[in-house]
């Protein structure tokens, strides 16, 4: 029995200890605002794989992931512009990314990235 809980703990550790590399950091805005539920991803542009997160309240977030190499990291909110950086990630990387992001401005750069049914409503349709 006690070879059994040794193994099962060795097997506990190993695995939290080669789960990867891990990206963290902290979203602000361009005022210094903590932004919270920015999508945070990781791409291998290679494989296509990816892996996302969120940030928290105080726009803090954290990915571990078993992606490495060069990878694309991209921020998307709405009405923000995208945020993208290549990074490279070992396999035990532990790396901090603080990010500040845009607002947009232009009108119509805004109108592109809404869902179609945000313009739904605004349709002349006929009555009667």
């Amino acid at each position: 029995m006690k070879t059994k809980l040794s193994i099962g703990l060795l097997l506990a550790a190993m695995t939290v200890s080669s789960w990867g590399a891990s990206l963290q950091g902290v979203v602000v805005d361009d005022k210094n605002q903590h932004m919270a539920g920015v999508m945070v991803r990781i791409t291998d542009p290679v494989s296509g794989m990816s892996e996302a997160v969120y940030s928290d309240q105080s726009g803090r977030y954290h990915l571990q992931t078993a992606l490495q190499g060069e990878l694309t990291l991209r921020l998307r909110t709405p009405y923000y512009q995208d945020l993208t950086q290549t990074l490279s990630l070992s396999a035990t990387a532990e790396m901090t990314k603080n990010m500040a992001m845009s607002p947009m401005t232009d009108p119509a750069q805004i109108s592109d990235t809404l869902p179609a049914g945000f313009h739904f409503g605004s349709l002349p349709f006929e009555k009667g």
